[in-house]
């Protein structure tokens, strides 16, 4: 079975107030620490709900679970609140969607209101709060809010023997290994892209299928090829071509991507890991 598109995340800063070694998108390692501009990332959403509605139009294939605004750390970035506003013109497309924070920082209370507004309109929108114990100094504080504001809140554990899925995975650094054709193919048919779900990443106008991509242009250090990641606002690129794209018909021809050849994986059987969250 193909598998469906399981979140768009829609990654607004590659600033962040950790440090951590293993940042399945590079964060540490930048290029540039900068939020993008609040335009951009409203025309982003904008061409990727416009994409997805001719989707549902056209062929009825899309499908996804929720919309996430990530970084970095989202909440540094000083127009969030008017990129989930933007976000919530856009609910009919996604179930529910959500800011993923790491526990560092405070949501204000203007933020709070607009998303305790929504939610009590029927659209849900929510945090995800990722626990790294002694690193996520503010954990305790943001609970005690996003529950005083009534937002519903996620939480993910990665402390001490509890690790979500026992802990981090280390995808590997660029460039990494040099792989066969032969064995790129079986890492990326191992992987949870093929087998199970498929992240979409929004960044700089485009759309990534892949951790190693995604954090390998972040760092500037790969030129993903043309056809790996879609450019929403290529205007010579068909309509089709990208509803395609959005559809995962890529999938089908079942070859590697180009990642799949230097990459350690993701969700690969008996992949090794990691503590969550080690510092630099």
């Amino acid at each position: 079975m193909q598998p469906q598109i399981n979140v768009f995340t829609f990654f607004i800063t590659t600033k962040c107030t950790l440090r951590c070694k293993m940042c399945l998108i590079s964060c540490p390692y930048a290029a540039k620490h900068s939020h993008t501009p609040k335009e951009q990332v409203i025309n982003e959403i904008a061409k990727t709900a416009e994409l997805c509605r001719i989707a549902i139009q056209k062929e009825k294939k899309y499908a996804a679970l929720h919309a996430d605004l990530i970084g970095g750390e989202p909440l540094l970035h000083p127009d969030i609140l008017e990129i989930a506003q933007e976000l919530c013109k856009h609910s009919a497309l996604f179930p529910e969607f959500r800011i993923v924070t790491n526990g560092t920082m405070v949501p204000k209370d203007d933020l709070l209101d607009y998303l305790k507004s929504v939610n009590d309109n029927g659209t849900e929108f929510s945090f995800l709060v990722d626990n790294y114990g002694a690193h996520s100094v503010r954990f305790d504080e943001i609970m005690d809010k996003v529950t005083k504001w009534g937002i519903p809140c996620r939480i993910d554990n990665y402390t001490g023997e509890d690790q979500r899925h026992k802990g981090w995975v280390d995808i590997g650094d660029y460039p990494g290994h040099s792989r066969t054709n032969q064995e790129a193919k079986r890492l990326f048919i191992d992987g949870c892209v093929y087998k199970t779900h498929v992240c979409l990443s929004v960044w700089n106008g485009r759309i990534y299928p892949c951790a190693y991509l995604f954090g390998g242009e972040i760092r500037e250090a790969i030129t993903v090829p043309h056809g790996e990641c879609l450019d929403l606002f290529d205007d010579s690129v068909p309509i089709q071509e990208k509803i395609d794209w959005i559809n995962l018909n890529w999938i089908e021809n079942n070859e590697p991507l180009s990642g799949c050849y230097h990459c350690n994986g993701f969700g690969v059987p008996n992949q090794p890991r990691f503590p969550a969250a080690e510092q630099l």
